[in-house]
């Protein structure tokens, strides 16, 4: 907690002086200055201006592979929704800025990515079998086995990034180079839970029961003294990550007050996790009788990672301002500048 402390303060200190280097020209703008096309109209934004835009790299990914994909006949709604999913998420963040005049403006990247729903698995009817088995005719026994019950997963996923940063800007037309810095802040967090249709119970000899990590179904025998155990929830604390990141790029302007923009940066970051809870469905049978327990765990001991990368490493799971794993992916450098189609008001 006191590196985090140290971090946060660190990081104020860098913008404060950053933005009193900085500091916006107060004059008036001379309107025989700004750069203006053959209608008159101004091409670059000024003081005062708002602009509202995203990054283009998933729009450009899509409309590129979009041909080849039809072409293969596998193009599916799973894989145009999924630009939506957490994966790349710091691919779907909006970003805009306020000028504090031609060549300063404040910066800030937001999103909020979130993924949750269901996964259903049919398995067979233990108890149905179970009594067919102890009284029921051969017809008794073909019709229990094709009775089914569900197994079914819930899931949630939740991804929430956001970035505050000064950017300076040079240039004399449409081209405009700019750079600067900018404050980063991240939470994730994942919950599962299951339910069986199958009951643990000491006269069933087989239990069918879904291992949703594997996707195949295990056959349990809860009749015998041996204890057997499956997972009923999985409850992930939240995911925190403060990052600074300097960035540098270019951006020019295809139309007055619309530009597109490229840039890359190098970016310093601390993660901080609790461990997570694990509830377990054990049953055995005892001296006294059958006994289900249910016991929840807390799992693994809490975590700090720190360090420091350029952009465009999402992929790399050990990175801790990538966050790639089934809990993280806020990916807070990563490509999230890599393209940007900005509009200016």
């Amino acid at each position: 907690m006191k590196k985090i402390i140290t971090v946060l303060a660190l990081c104020l200190s860098f913008s404060t002086g950053f933005a009193q280097f900085f500091a916006p020209d107060k004059t008036p703008v001379d309107s025989s200055k700004i750069f203006k096309n053959r209608r008159g109209r101004a091409i670059l934004p000024t003081k005062g201006d708002l602009a509202l835009g995203f990054n283009a790299v998933p729009v450009f990914n899509f409309l590129f592979n979009l041909p080849n994909s039809i072409y293969n006949g596998t193009t599916n709604v799973g894989s145009i929704v999924g630009y939506a999913s957490t994966s790349n998420s710091s691919n779907n963040q909006i970003v805009g800025k306020y000028y504090l005049d031609a060549k300063t403006a404040i910066r800030v990247r937001v999103g909020l990515n979130t993924l949750s729903g269901s996964i259903t698995n049919p398995v067979q009817n233990s108890a149905a079998m179970a009594t067919a088995l102890q009284g029921g005719n051969p017809i008794d026994i073909q019709n229990a086995s094709s009775m089914k019950v569900n197994d079914k997963l819930n899931f949630s996923k939740s991804v929430t990034m956001m970035s505050v940063g000064y950017e300076k800007r040079r240039g004399y037309g449409r081209i405009q180079g700019f750079y600067g810095a900018e404050f980063m802040i991240g939470c994730a967090k994942n919950n599962t839970n299951v339910s069986y249709g199958n009951a643990f119970s000491d006269v069933t000899q087989a239990v069918y029961t879904t291992n949703f990590n594997t996707g195949s179904t295990n056959t349990l025998n809860p009749a015998t003294a041996t204890p057997v155990s499956r997972n009923t929830d999985t409850t992930h604390t939240s995911a925190w990550t403060f990052g600074l990141r300097a960035f540098v790029g270019v951006e020019y302007f295809i139309f007055p007050k619309i530009s597109i923009g490229a840039e890359f940066g190098w970016a310093y970051a601390i993660q901080r996790q609790r461990g997570y809870t694990v509830t377990n469905e054990t049953y055995y049978n005892g001296a006294a009788g059958a006994v289900d327990v249910v016991q929840k765990t807390n799992v693994g001991a809490p975590t700090t990672l720190a360090g420091s990368a350029i952009d465009n490493n999402n992929n790399h799971g050990s990175q801790p301002f990538s966050l790639s794993s089934s809990v993280r992916n806020t990916g807070l450098n990563g490509a999230s500048g890599a393209i940007i189609l900005l509009f200016h008001f």
